[in-house]
């Protein structure tokens, strides 16, 4: 059973179909992301540390692997690649380590997509603050034939934008 179907139990049902297509199979999909990064120092220096990609319209292939543990995402943007692990976490959330970090999300069905809210930060394993965690939710949406609109960011109080990357992709 995927990672996400497990996740979400029976709320997976009510997601569109294209996004119970990308979470529910190891796939490959190809579009387009438009990667904006944070330009503090500190944001560079943290979005390079997770291996996020530079900044520009960009073709994407993003690849899902399963594992005995979970899944690996591979996203390539243009010539750059960032690679995640994901896992299921405690409580119906999600883990994914980007190099020293790790994110633990609670996915929630939204009407017509699915939104991924931050709820811990570990680096190095040591937990963050609550306060330091972002505050808004990166999205998923269906588009018509079957295409997935996404819309992913991560930003911190006080510092702002570390990254966002946003566009669209379909099944290959």
């Amino acid at each position: 059973m995927s990672l996400f179907r497990t996740t979400l139990g029976a709320d997976f049902a009510r997601l569109p179909p294209g996004l119970q297509k990308l979470h529910d199979q190891p796939g490959r999909w190809t579009g387009r992301a438009e990667v904006t990064r944070g330009t503090s120092w500190l944001a560079r220096l943290l979005t390079r540390l997770a291996g996020f990609p530079p900044g520009g319209q960009v073709p994407l292939t993003f690849t899902i692997t399963a594992t005995d543990a979970g899944e690996v995402w591979t996203r390539d943007f243009g010539r750059h690649r960032t690679r995640s692990t994901l896992c299921a976490g405690p409580g119906g959330t999600l883990c994914e380590v980007f190099g020293p970090f790790r994110v633990t999300m609670r996915p929630a069905v939204t009407l017509g997509g699915l939104a991924l809210t931050v709820t811990a930060l570990h680096f190095l394993g040591l937990p963050c603050p609550k306060f330091l965690l972002p505050r808004e939710a990166s999205t998923e949406v269906a588009l018509p034939g079957g295409v997935v609109g996404f819309d992913i960011r991560a930003s911190l109080p006080g510092l702002g934008l570390l990254i966002r990357y946003r566009g669209e992709m379909a099944p290959t």
